[in-house]
């Protein structure tokens, strides 16, 4: 073995090309990786051995030369390694790169280690000695089948994360196995006592489906297979054939970020923050959305009267109990089948009604709701009753007019059907697509939409014979290409964009994904969402929302089954994830379709709605708060009744500046459902107990009683509690917050234009506005009326105090974001 080129002729000279040489260390701070003769690792941390016997293997053609298929592994050939200075978006660094030669081409396996980063970085490069182009559809960078043992116990866990969110899949969380699983993107294996485990995923998402494999050498614990694989695909990433080849003069795989971790969440959020290092995620200013959707009771009933209705209900019941986003706005979401049934009056309801101002209706001048329209599209997804009809947006001007046949991705020629949802892939890269999806667009913005949920994305990802753009080759590239047009057209609106149907990577292109796949009420329901956040919370740092879709709390057909703690448990898994949006009929009576069939429980779900939707404690986290729960355990997967296989995790906590919050699940159910009662112990929720104030439970406003170790939290079948912690450290106008928590009634937000809208529901003297700092920065007085709108200045984004006097004398506080 050569330690650098420079040596190589040297060693040859001296020595003799078939004379094996000693064994080379390489450090880079606490890692060691010592390479021996044949080109294997071992790749040690510290103290503590990761990898024995780990090598590189690909496979590659010449291009124009078909039958000249090469397969390389490490040890084919005499490796020659180098070692060099790197500056890139992770930082400064080295990378040792160690390459082979066989049969004309060259491998190169390099390992990244830099100055600021946890871990390292791994990847593989195809080239042709002679410098002609290469293709591949198969590169693993590091992999291993020696055993070692890394971690602290013998009950180790493995994530699988999902491709995508289609199929009803579930975020898998197992012991692991010693059949090899595979984690599409990324896993964690660790052990859930010391939390200590690794973690490894790609990091690049241009080019490639990628995916970890891990097996053991006993069953929890050890491990004995290992493999980072870029080119995957089958029946779970809804393909019928294998990867499109990447080409070029050198051909690379993803990089794959490794590390061993003190505790495996900080490594997935890691993993998380070294993607977006790569490729920013789209950020969003209003914070979670909170509203209503057509989907979770109306669906294919959806009709012009019964939106209106429950969105005025809405706005007139549930804003002073704090439902609204932080801007003052809720969402009302029409999804499928509302063009089909509303028509143009879609219009109506987005310019008009839901303004924030006034508007005509006929002689009359009407206020409007000040609310935001939400609408529904597919942009990628081909239905079979539609192939020989025209794609819409084409044929209009001068764009050529294409029929849904012409932009389907084929197989062998043949039609490609996505197993789950029944329709057919599209190729994004056509010109009819991006004629169909700036149509869609400009058509959304007409009607006044700032929301709009896309579905189906999945379609625009598969592997298939071709392209239309001929430097496209392979599904990952083909949806990069479309959905930038898709983020293009949505940044020209203003629009937030939610994904819904999905593949978790690439993230950049929307707001936010919906985490699984269709959930409405039920506890199961709730403990479906939750599986995702126990492996998945981490997403929240790639997509700024996660979603946990339309938040129900009586079904249609459901005969009002659910219980409310079954309604709670789904409302908390709407604040532990992100969004906010519910998706009951609330109008005002039950009857909402044209031929008078009845949907929903119009008149039942108000009743909860003011009691769930109402609730000003939930309402004030959501509304001021992005992100995701924690899982506090990593271990405890729920074995309860409530479905056949169970991977949610009970606990979950999150830590804001002023407070710690934890959300306990209990997901059994029926007659064998149990009470579930925890200690919840603050060393293991990584809180001072000196830093704990007062402890509240937020569904039934009781304080609960602690000491120096922790509390008890019991939660009956079916349920959800939500703690609320408030730290002794911290700091800001306390008296007025103190205030603001005594008197509920105040609600306040600011409008688009930066006024500030303050209701009381009694009559009010004035109102005066402060910073944080206690600086005065509005104020108005002699109103003499329920309400108020006047101006603030404050930064965007600034906590602003608002200090109302009532006529009777006594005086409200409410905290707001300007």
């Amino acid at each position: 073995m050569k330690a650098v080129f420079a040596n190589s002729i040297l060693a040859t000279i001296l020595f003799g090309a078939s004379l094996p040489m000693a064994a080379e260390d390489y450090k880079f701070g606490n890692w060691n990786v010592n390479v021996d003769q044949d080109g294997l690792l071992e790749i040690s941390h510290a103290d503590l051995t990761l990898f024995k016997g780990a090598y590189a293997e690909a496979s590659l053609n010449f291009i124009g030369n078909d039958d000249s298929q090469i397969f390389i592994k490490s040890g084919d050939a005499t490796p020659e390694v180098s070692c060099y200075d790197i500056d890139d978006e992770f930082g400064h660094g080295k990378s040792l790169a160690i390459s082979y030669s066989k049969e004309g081409a060259v491998m190169t396996q390099n390992l990244n280690f830099y100055d600021n980063w946890e871990g390292f970085f791994a990847s593989l490069t195809l080239a042709a000695a002679d410098g002609g182009k290469v293709e591949s559809n198969y590169l693993v960078p590091l992999a291993t089948t020696t055993n070692t043992n890394p971690f602290k116990g013998s009950s180790n866990r493995m994530i699988t994360v999902p491709y995508d969110n289609d199929g009803h899949i579930r975020y898998g969380n197992d012991r692991v196995d010693t059949d090899p699983s595979l984690s599409f993107e990324v896993t964690a294996v660790y052990d859930p006592e010391s939390r200590f485990g690794l973690v490894a995923g790609s990091v690049d998402h241009d080019k490639w489906k990628s995916g970890v494999e891990f097996g053991s050498y006993g069953k929890g614990f050890g491990m004995n297979h290992f493999r980072v694989v870029s080119g995957i695909a089958n029946y779970l990433t809804r393909d019928v054939r294998d990867h499109g080849k990447v080409k070029g003069t050198e051909v690379e795989s993803a990089r794959f970020m490794i590390g061993l971790f003190d505790d495996w969440r900080v490594g997935l959020e890691t993993f998380a923050d070294a993607n977006t290092a790569v490729v920013p995620r789209l950020e969003w200013e209003k914070g979670n959305p909170m509203g209503w959707s057509s989907w979770g009771v109306m669906m294919n009933h959806i009709n012009y009267n019964g939106v209106l209705e429950t969105a005025t209900w809405m706005r007139e019941n549930l804003t002073d109990l704090g439902f609204h986003r932080n801007d003052g706005k809720m969402v009302i979401s029409l999804d499928s089948f509302a063009e089909d049934n509303l028509g143009t009056r879609i219009s109506t309801l987005g310019n008009k009604i839901f303004s924030e101002g006034t508007y005509r209706e006929g002689r009359e001048t009407k206020q409007g709701l000040n609310m935001e329209l939400g609408l529904y599209g597919g942009p990628f997804v081909l239905w079979g009753w539609v192939v020989d009809s025209n794609v819409p947006g084409t044929g209009v001007g001068a764009e050529p007019s294409y029929k849904w046949s012409d932009v389907a991705l084929r197989h062998n020629g043949e039609l490609i059907k996505i197993n789950s949802n029944g329709a057919y892939a599209i190729d994004p890269t056509h010109p009819g697509i991006r004629a169909h999806i700036k149509h869609a667009f400009k058509k959304y913005a007409d009607y006044g939409a700032k929301y709009v949920k896309i579905d189906f994305l999945n379609n625009g990802m598969c592997e298939g014979d071709s392209w239309y753009d001929p430097e496209i080759t392979t599904g990952v590239m083909a949806y990069n290409y479309g959905m930038q047009i898709v983020r293009e057209e949505a940044e020209k609106y203003g629009m937030y964009i939610v994904e819904s149907i999905a593949p978790l990577f690439p993230y950049q292109y929307a707001h936010a994904r919906r985490q699984c796949c269709d959930r409405f009420s039920e506890i199961g329901e709730s403990e479906y969402v939750m599986n995702a956040i126990s492996n998945g919370w981490w997403v929240d740092r790639l997509y700024t929302v996660n979603d946990p879709d339309q938040l129900v709390l009586c079904k249609a057909g459901h005969n009002m089954q659910e219980t409310m703690g079954e309604n709670r448990a789904r409302a908390t898994s709407g604040m532990t994830s992100g969004a906010y949006i519910f998706g009951d009929n609330l109008s005002e009576v039950n009857t909402v379709t044209k031929d008078g069939e009845e949907v929903g429980y119009s008149a039942e779900s108000r009743v909860r709605a003011l009691e769930i939707m109402g609730n000003r404690d939930i309402n004030d986290y959501v509304r001021n708060n992005i992100g995701s729960f924690r899982p506090i355990e990593g271990g405890h997967p729920t074995t309860s009744t409530a479905t056949s296989r169970q991977y949610s995790e009970s606990l979950f906590m999150r830590d804001t500046e002023r407070y710690f919050y934890v959300a306990h699940f209990n997901f059994e159910k029926g007659i064998f459902g149990k009470e579930s009662k925890e200690s919840l112990l603050f060393s293991r929720l990584g809180i001072d107990p000196a830093d704990v104030k007062e402890i509240k439970e937020l569904w039934t406003g009781e304080y609960i009683s602690h000491d120096d170790e922790g509390f008890i939290s019991e939660v009956p079948k079916a349920d959800a509690r939500v703690y609320r912690i408030e730290k002794n450290s911290w700091s800001g106008v306390e008296n007025l917050e103190a205030e603001a928590i005594a008197a509920p009634r105040l609600t306040a937000f600011f409008m688009a234009d930066g006024t500030c809208r303050v209701d009381a529901g009694a009559e009010i003297e004035s109102v005066a506005a402060y910073l944080a700092d206690g600086s005065l920065v509005g104020e108005v007085s002699d109103v003499r009326d329920i309400n108020v709108t006047f101006p603030v200045s404050a930064l965007p984004g600034s906590p602003v105090i608002i200090s109302c006097l009532l006529t009777d004398g006594s005086r409200l506080t409410a905290k707001t974001i300007r």
